[in-house]
């Protein structure tokens, strides 16, 4: 594995803008009302046939994603990418897992986007950044397997490749994305072909850059919230059976200006899929449930855990993570200096450990 310090990154300033693209948005006929009520609008037939009002040009922003390779357009609250079979897994986890509905972006459904004379199907998410100011994002990807059950045999082998000679294989886990805000005010950005080279070690020390903004204080009840989070999905994703989260994504976001209001969603569903047991029977796959997404999202937790010990002396365990909070928020003028230390991935067991996504 590559060292833990290469950097593939950009450093913007929070006021940069991005390309814009002019297009036309047109609206499914299942109906988006809400939507097309608060945009500039074409709505079209089944056929693209205009049938509504006759509207200008609909402005759409290339946004300007930290992770992944497809196109996200923005517009006002909202972004728009190409569905890819999306839209079907946050349909079926809205109808039939609405525990884990609020972990996901809020889905608006899907629309036809006409762009440079070629109309495709969008699905609509809200912009988790649109309410902030100055955002610290990191996208991490999850699983031992990112390539989908029909991909093709190159991609395939291309992926195989890239798990094995990054963090993914080892920890079911690997950054994918990483936005952060410098002493400087700068945006600081790094890719996936920054997080491909990371190492375990290299990959902790990342996580606590994207913690570390303010005080050792914040550190810490960011730490308590997102593993606090974060075991609440892991709970319910391990009841679950029949499906697979292959290539998706874990998105953890915080203001600059409001450290505590942590977001944490599931996001990049393009080859993940819920199925019945009959259906998941087809498939040839030996386990119900997604190991290297369990041996992923265990790994992260005891990384946030790791952090939250380093910093404080104190130690995450029974769910005591509200009693940490309380001691932290009696104590806070204790941890208000700044904490900034070289971590190692301690090694541990887990009992899906040997175990991989088949």
């Amino acid at each position: 594995m590559g060292p833990d310090n290469t950097r593939h990154s950009t450093t913007t300033t929070p006021a940069d803008t991005t390309t814009t693209d002019t297009t036309h948005l047109v609206h499914n006929k299942n109906g988006l009302r809400k939507f097309i009520e608060t945009s500039t609008a074409v709505v079209v037939d089944s056929n693209c046939k205009v049938i509504g009002r006759d509207v200008s040009h609909l402005k759409l922003t290339k946004f300007n994603k930290i992770g992944g390779h497809s196109i996200i357009y923005k517009y006002d609250k909202y972004i728009i990418k190409e569905i890819m079979e999306e839209h079907l897994m946050y349909e079926k986890i809205m109808a039939n897992y609405p525990q884990l509905s609020q972990y996901l972006p809020l889905y608006l459904g899907t629309v036809k986007l006409q762009l440079n004379h070629e109309v495709k199907d969008y699905i609509v998410l809200e912009d988790l950044t649109n309410e902030l100011s100055q955002p610290f994002v990191v996208d991490l990807k999850m699983g031992t397997r990112q390539y989908g059950i029909h991909s093709p045999p190159e991609k395939v082998k291309s992926q195989k490749l890239k798990c094995k000679n990054s963090t993914s294989l080892s920890l079911g886990i690997r950054l994918c994305g990483l936005q952060i805000i410098n002493k400087k005010g700068n945006f600081e950005l790094y890719d996936k072909y920054y997080g491909r080279q990371l190492n375990a070690t290299g990959f902790l020390n990342n996580l606590v850059r994207f913690l570390n903004n303010k005080s050792r204080y914040t550190l810490l009840i960011k730490c308590l919230k997102v593993v606090e989070h974060l075991k609440s999905i892991s709970s319910m994703i391990e009841s679950l059976d029949y499906f697979r989260l292959y290539g998706s994504s874990i998105l953890i976001i915080y203001d600059n200006m409001d450290d505590f209001n942590v977001i944490i969603k599931l996001i990049d569903f393009s080859k993940s899929f819920f199925y019945s047991e009959q259906e998941f029977g087809n498939l040839n796959l030996e386990a119900t449930k997604d190991y290297g997404y369990l041996k992923g999202i265990f790994n992260l937790i005891e990384s946030f855990k790791v952090i939250f010990n380093a910093a404080s002396g104190m130690v995450i365990e029974n769910d005591n993570e509200r009693v940490l909070m309380e001691t932290i928020e009696r104590n806070k003028h204790d941890y208000m200096d700044s904490w900034n230390k070289k971590l190692e991935f301690p090694t541990f067991r887990y009992q899906y450990d040997d175990l991989t996504s088949d």
